[in-house]
């Protein structure tokens, strides 16, 4: 009797390709990069960088993060969180975004991607409930 075949037998080269895939999908986001940063040679490099550095990444709206070396991968949706206007932080763990004076943290690595039409209806959400909490008290 044969053996079974492995699918992955060798673990470094599926993680070559993993590395691989992330820098191909970081770079399509150059566009959204020329777009939202005040400086988006920036982007280029930060993939690159130790993993205790940290960097100050300013956008054209006025704000400015400072974002972890390690955490490149997530310039791309600091970037859209940043042109629907929403102030944001990203922690060791945790991203912090704040919307309309709500914080919500949730994991560093949650997809969830927020389009202006999802984040319109958010927001008047947010505000009729604190319109309801203002009256209750």
């Amino acid at each position: 009797m044969k053996p079974p075949k492995n699918k992955h037998p060798n673990h470094f080269f599926d993680y070559i390709s993993l590395i691989i895939r992330q820098f191909r999908l970081y770079y399509k986001s150059w566009p959204l990069f020329k777009e939202s940063l005040v400086y988006p040679l920036q982007a280029i490099y930060f993939p690159f960088l130790s993993k205790h550095k940290y960097v100050d990444i300013r956008f054209k709206s006025g704000r400015s993060a400072f974002i972890n070396a390690t955490h490149w991968k997530l310039l791309p949706s600091a970037c859209r969180l940043d042109n629907i206007g929403v102030k944001f932080k990203f922690q060791k763990n945790a991203k912090v975004t704040d919307v309309d004076g709500l914080k919500i943290f949730s994991p560093i690595w949650a997809r969830f991607q927020v389009n202006q039409q999802h984040m319109s209806s958010f927001t008047l959400h947010i505000r009729n409930l604190k319109k309801r909490n203002s009256l209750c008290f």
